[in-house]
């Protein structure tokens, strides 16, 4: 990028629109006056424009924005125009109002005024950085000094948590090789031997074991569901012969009436009702009163209402009592199939427990046939049912206690190989870091040596 020439119009000593030129076919630009003669102010308006700074108004002990203005004028404008397009700013009100037009992707501009020169010479050595910062661009280092901060930190971190992995299994696995009296020389020895072991046999067996309990565990709850059913089968049937003694003692109490009778007379009450002119018995044909004959059948069918509310009661206890038995049936029927399944599941088992031949040998199709069997076989169905049980709960702990023995020792195995690559890598990531950071302040402080004697010698 060229400069061309800069404009300022009422910015600080600018009182009056002024255009000062640049060559841009020099690298370098120096501009020297005598004292009160602008210097300051076209510096102040480059900082002012391309930087956040406000030049070197801010070097005194108290700053007013107010005189980046000239005394009087409102607003102030700067202007540089260069080979790359012209950039501006506008400084308004009390001076803390600058609008700059781009807001974005201004030239760098690094200034270094007098007072950063005498606070450098003047400065601490651990402070000279301080006042040059801005002139040593070691930005990017300090991003690689922190990403390199940041690897040591996640794979310390890594490598901490990775070592308790390691703790905690070799923990795991010294406990259970005590328990079993210690064999071989040492616990990893032994967990070494058992995660080679082939535990097909063991799995197989502990799946049969499983699946013969959960088989007799189903039959089990479908047995007691139908015992509950049957239960509440029996209620009804107790509820059904109380109506039945109820409607028969009421029919004892009135030897002449019975329910057929009593349908009859209602539906000859409804009949005639619904004929207004009718005035002939629709039975013999013979004449009547048909008001005379629906009183004597409402009178009747009144006398006769006990009957009939007996009668409705016996068959509502009836419609329960059949709910009943086909909740029965239901249960029957959903147990059958799990005895014929669990009968071929102990086949092999009739030569140990004899005592459950007979369910074996005698188990068929019929449901009924069945179930009997199956209670009175149940006593020696049950020791077969804790046999199994046993022998599942001892394959599971097995099982469980292989897997455990084994995932524990390969964690080991890859954690240590995982362990081994973090602390090279954590090595690796501090040695590096350590290069870079003495790297970096070797650079920083060989340039403020520098400065420092060519500040010195002018």
């Amino acid at each position: 990028m060229r400069l061309n020439n800069l404009e300022l119009d009422a910015f600080r000593g600018a009182t009056v629109p002024v255009t000062i030129h640049f060559n841009p076919e020099k690298k370098i630009t120096m501009i020297f006056a005598e004292n009160g003669n602008g210097k300051s102010t076209i510096s102040d308006a480059l900082t002012c424009l391309l930087t956040e700074d406000v030049g070197s108004i801010s070097d005194k002990s108290e700053t007013d924005l107010k005189y980046l203005k000239s005394v009087g004028k409102d607003p102030a404008k700067i202007t540089l125009n260069t080979s790359s397009g012209a950039f501006s700013a506008t400084i308004s009100g009390n001076g803390r109002n600058i609008s700059k037009n781009p807001s974005n992707g201004l030239p760098l501009l690094k200034t270094l005024r007098r007072k950063q020169i005498i606070n450098l010479i003047e400065a601490k050595a651990a402070e000279r950085y301080k006042e040059l910062k801005s002139f040593i661009d070691v930005d990017e280092i300090f991003k690689c000094e922190a990403e390199l901060r940041k690897t040591r930190t996640s794979t310390e971190r890594e490598l901490t948590t990775t070592v308790t992995v390691i703790s905690e299994a070799n923990e795991t696995l010294e406990n259970a090789w005590s328990e079993e009296g210690k064999p071989e020389t040492d616990f990893l020895t032994w967990a070494a031997i058992q995660s080679r072991k082939d535990i097909s046999n063991l799995e197989r067996d502990t799946k049969k074991y499983d699946d013969l309990k959960s088989k007799w565990e189903a039959i089990v709850a479908r047995h007691n569901s139908y015992c509950a059913a049957k239960t509440k089968w029996q209620e009804a049937e107790q509820v059904h012969n109380t109506k039945l003694s109820e409607l028969q003692k009421v029919q004892n109490q009135n030897p002449n009436s019975e329910i057929s009778l009593l349908e009859l007379l209602e539906q000859a009450k409804s009949y005639i009702e619904g004929k207004p002119e009718v005035n002939e018995c629709p039975v013999c044909s013979n004449n009547m009163q048909r008001e005379e004959v629906v009183f004597s059948l409402s009178s009747r069918i009144t006398a006769m209402n006990a009957l009939k509310q007996a009668n409705e009661a016996v068959n509502s206890a009836k419609q329960i009592l059949d709910a009943k038995q086909s909740a029965i049936n239901n249960e029957i029927s959903s147990l059958n199939p799990l005895l014929i399944s669990y009968k071929e599941a102990i086949v092999d088992f009739t030569d140990e427990e004899p005592s459950i031949t007979t369910f074996v040998e005698n188990i068929s199709e019929d449901s009924e046939r069945n179930l009997l069997l199956f209670q009175n076989e149940k006593l020696h169905l049950d020791n077969l049912a804790l046999r199994i049980i046993r022998n599942h709960d001892s394959k599971t702990t097995e099982l469980k206690q292989h897997n455990l023995i084994k995932s524990q020792f390969n964690a080991i195995k890859e954690n240590e190989a995982k362990a081994e690559k973090l602390q090279s890598l954590l090595t690796a990531a501090a040695e590096t870091l350590e290069i870079v950071e003495t790297s970096r302040k070797e650079f920083v402080e060989n340039e403020l040596n520098e400065i420092s004697g060519e500040v010195d010698r002018m």
